[in-house]
């Protein structure tokens, strides 16, 4: 009995020391590590139908001017699944979006993905050259 408390006592110190430490050494190796952020998103697949709902929804809010709504139905198209041949151009206006909103990164950003992600479609390749000057 005695040694099971001198045990847990033990234990809750070397513990103990263990947190402190740690916090020590994190705050120490936090000042030369860059942060890095992951986001993770669950998994959805659409079939290529139901791909070009998302694509005429996204359209008709970017008509209206619902920029944020639009741009949640384009990343339905790009979201896994069978292809619909909208990929390239969802992934467009959704910088076109951005840009409407005055989001000048989030819409360099997106027209470069979309010169690496698509550089065989010439039409979104001069498009996203043409936002980007």
């Amino acid at each position: 009995m005695f040694f099971k408390k001198l045990d847990k006592y033990w234990y809750s110190r070397i513990v103990f020391q263990l947190i402190i430490i740690g916090l020590f050494a994190t705050n120490l190796s936090a000042q030369t590590i860059q942060e890095i952020t992951v986001t993770i998103d669950s998994v959805i697949t659409i079939d290529t139908e139901t791909k070009l709902v998302h694509f005429n929804n996204a359209e008709q809010l970017r008509e209206q001017r619902k920029f944020a709504e639009a741009i949640e139905e384009y990343k339905l198209v790009l979201s896994s699944g069978d292809l619909c041949g909208k990929e390239s151009e969802a992934q467009y206006c959704i910088g076109i979006c951005h840009l409407w909103m005055g989001q000048f990164g989030a819409a360099e950003t997106v027209f470069k993905k979309v010169l690496t992600t698509y550089p065989n479609d010439n039409e979104a390749i001069a498009f996203a050259r043409y936002s980007l000057s």
